[in-house]
């Protein structure tokens, strides 16, 4: 019997730490961790994007490949924060370079090393 109460009284120790850590993360989530949001016509800049242009049923290993107008639709997206790719394929690259010499995108080109 000393073991069971024992058992219980370490189990309901151990949930109420939890629930007590859980219960401050929570606030502090809702204190400080909130996202901040800019309005659509205020400008700021981050560095760069990692960017794969292939959309749902698109592949790099099948295809088929993003088109031009597609690269374009993204790019004009991603032109309004910065100014930086980064890409990782090299089967798209020469649509990518030509769009994105469009819209003055400098891209730093990778491979993606893989089966």
């Amino acid at each position: 019997m000393k073991k069971t109460v024992s058992f219980v009284l370490r189990l309901c120790t151990a949930a109420a730490i939890a629930t007590g850590v859980a219960a401050i993360q929570y606030w502090l989530w809702q204190e400080y961790g909130h996202s901040s949001t800019t309005p659509d016509n205020t400008f700021f800049s981050i560095k760069g994007f990692g960017y794969s242009g292939y959309r749902h049923g698109q592949s790099p290993f099948t295809g088929p490949h993003p088109n031009p107008a597609e690269l374009g639709s993204d790019f004009a997206l991603l032109r309004k924060k910065t100014d930086n790719l980064r890409t990782y394929g090299l089967i798209d690259l020469p649509g990518i370079l030509e769009e994105s010499g469009k819209r003055d995108l400098q891209i730093t080109a990778g491979i993606w090393i893989g089966k």
